[in-house]
């Protein structure tokens, strides 16, 4: 039987539980998209994953 690899996103991927889970995923087989506000650090911090997504939506006040 031919599976799919778990897909998963993680947002704060380069953040201090980011960092130590987004490994462990990848290691585990997941496909694994993380959100960022600096896709530069989280590809300092998770080498070896390929995908990094940067937050572009930065909500201010008013337009809430």
């Amino acid at each position: 039987m031919n599976q799919e690899p778990v897909r998963v996103l993680v947002t704060g991927g380069s953040g201090f539980v980011g960092r130590h889970l987004v490994p462990r995923l990848v290691e585990a087989g997941a496909q694994v998209t993380v959100l960022t506000r600096s896709p530069a650090r989280a590809a300092r911090v998770l080498p070896g994953v390929d995908l990094v997504a940067e937050a572009g939506v930065r909500l201010r006040r008013p337009t809430l």
